[in-house]
């Protein structure tokens, strides 16, 4: 296949064979990622019914409704790859593929929500897991009193610039300042927050949108539908955590809160395992729905084979241990492929654009490459991608959207700050600050925050606490 497609890239780079070489292109490259996606889930298929019977009591139904659907929608398309795409079953494609389509992308969605449910949650215990080591050296009576905050400041400023990396640089910074201690005004951390803004000038409305939302998301202020019905013992845990006033907290209150931060957070972590398989598993069945209609069957290998055989056994089968036994000859071609077809992909994928510029007027083209990118944006490194994106307008950001956008946010940030303890802004302000990209202009303001943040400290037990958190930081890496 990919000996094809680099001998079709040089007829069109030397213009020969017009928009058809273009759209054989396109026809190798869906064959492509129809192939990677059957192997990837022939193998993350058998784990997730193997998850069936291990999944946290609450999810069994659900991952099994999930399996069921798989299963109910690849029935039909197992067919079309049993005879080849050829003859007379090739006419029930069209007819099985929109109506497939919007059944698995609403499992997709649904699963999307879970886990920004769980994401929310996540950001909820990290505020106040914040907060909550900030008072461990106090009511445990570790306090250090002679903790060097100068040397400390340079032992950071020497972890951060260990590397060359500027974006590994910056995600150094980004992590040690969600850790250090805030005491920035309101108004200087708005300030630090919409100047971040103005860094989309000229970039599309829709990038602008997504990272406003994420912020205001992280700091609990934009609160998904279902966040105090989905998951009630969670929602529980959550609210326990707000109403306390950690001003005066005592060890046993300490001990009993960090408990429950303990407790949600082997909740999320049980649910969120079983939800990522089966997003890896509808992501896949997807692009095959997306690409299949394109499928060069001459280029379909015996390990792709393998994989069809496998998913038919599985599909076929209520004993996934006797699919194992039955297909495992499959299983052993298998090993290695996954990666293999990867390679093969991300070499055909690197001309996509490059081809959709090209053939822009082709109709077959456009029809092709919006499928395409479809399965592109289902194989990216984020799983829960919006894979309509690409379909919506977008417009330019400019100073007037920009700065209606910095009135919301501060409209916004304004009234969460109102209602909420001194110990929680601080907390939200610095898991605001460390997502942001870095806002400082040089290295010697880098140091000078540390210093400043370090010397702000309100005593010697939150200066042992960041000084231990800090060091254990460094320490891992």
């Amino acid at each position: 296949m990919k000996n094809t497609g680099r001998n079709l890239m040089k007829d069109i780079k030397a213009g020969r064979g017009g928009s058809k070489a273009g759209i054989d292109y396109l026809s190798v490259l869906a064959t492509s990622f129809y192939r990677y996606s059957k192997i990837k889930l022939s193998l993350n298929l058998f784990t997730l019914i193997e998850m069936q019977e291990e999944a946290k009591e609450s999810n069994v139904k659900y991952i099994e409704d999930v399996v069921a659907k798989v299963k109910e929608v690849l029935r039909p398309l197992s067919k079309l790859d049993k005879d080849n795409f050829t003859g007379e079953v090739s006419k029930l494609k069209s007819s099985i593929l929109e109506e497939s389509i919007g059944e698995v992308r609403k499992v997709r969605e649904d699963i999307t929500k879970k886990m920004k449910l769980l994401t929310t949650f996540t950001d909820g215990l990290q505020i106040f897991e914040y907060i909550l080591n900030r008072k461990e050296a106090m009511v445990n009576g570790t306090v250090d009193e002679f903790v060097d905050i100068y040397g400390l400041s340079d032992e950071l400023f020497r972890y951060v610039f260990s590397d060359n990396d500027k974006l590994l640089i910056n995600s150094k910074i980004q992590t040690i300042v969600a850790q250090l201690p805030v005491r920035m005004t309101k108004n200087r951390f708005l300030d630090i927050l919409c100047n971040t803004l103005t860094i989309y000038r000229g970039g599309e409305t829709s990038a602008l949108d997504d990272f406003i939302e994420s912020v205001l998301s992280q700091a609990l202020i934009d609160i998904p539908e279902g966040f105090d019905t989905e998951y009630r013992d969670l929602y529980d845990i959550y609210q326990t955590l707000a109403a306390y006033d950690y001003s005066g907290i005592t060890k046993e209150d300490y001990d009993r809160l960090s408990g429950l931060v303990e407790a949600a957070s082997v909740m999320i972590s049980n649910e969120v395992t079983d939800y990522l398989m089966a997003i890896e598993v509808i992501n896949d069945l997807l692009i095959l729905l997306y690409t299949m209609s394109y499928v060069k069957p001459e280029f379909l290998d015996d390990k792709y084979e393998a994989a069809r055989r496998i998913t038919e056994g599985l599909i076929n089968s209520d004993d996934v241990y006797s699919t194992l036994t039955d297909y495992n000859s499959y299983f052993v071609q298998l090993e290695g492929a996954q990666e293999e077809a990867f390679e093969e992909l991300s070499h055909l994928e690197g001309n996509l654009v490059m081809i959709k510029d090209k053939f822009d007027e082709d109709e077959t083209v456009a029809e092709m490459s919006k499928a395409i990118d479809k399965a592109d944006l289902l194989t990216s490194t984020s799983l829960f991608m919006d894979i309509d994106a690409a379909d919506r307008e977008s417009d330019v950001v400019d100073d007037v959207y920009i700065a209606e956008r910095k009135i919301a946010v501060v409209a916004k940030f304004t009234e969460k700050f109102k209602g909420i303890s001194r110990d929680e802004r601080r907390s939200i302000m610095a898991k605001v600050l460390s997502c942001i990209p870095v806002f400082f202009n040089t290295q010697e303001e880098i140091k000078e925050y540390f210093e400043q943040a370090l010397s702000n400290c309100g005593d010697d037990s939150e200066l042992t606490a960041c000084s231990n958190i800090l060091k254990e930081m460094i320490n891992e890496n």
